[in-house]
């Protein structure tokens, strides 16, 4: 095999081998992730899984308890569907804010 060929053959193997990994690496990435769901989205769900919940807090909703407790209405970001009470164990400033969107 001449040396220009050779070169050719590494070139391809490479960019073959460099294709593959990416590929690996995007669907382990996509795979392995939760799905983020809203309030009326979670309350249809079967449970057994781990999700991330997304909405908006609702005006007037935040509820200091003690020891670090907070508890909150979340509502869809859309401002419709049904709201879902959420109990969250502080751990630093306060995470949550009237009319904001989280990600829990």
């Amino acid at each position: 095999m001449t040396p220009p060929r050779k070169r050719q053959v590494r070139l391809v193997v490479c960019l073959t081998l460099a294709v593959l990994l990416a590929s690996g690496l995007i669907y382990t990435s996509f795979a392995a992730s939760d799905p983020a769901l809203t309030p009326s989205q979670l309350l249809h769900r079967t449970p057994g899984r781990n999700v991330q919940l997304t909405g908006t807090v609702l005006k007037s909703s935040i509820e200091d308890r003690s020891n670090g407790v907070v508890d909150f209405r979340l509502a869809d970001r859309a401002g419709n569907g049904q709201t879902l009470l959420v109990k969250l164990v502080e751990t630093g400033p306060k995470p949550v804010n009237c009319e904001k969107e989280v990600i829990l």
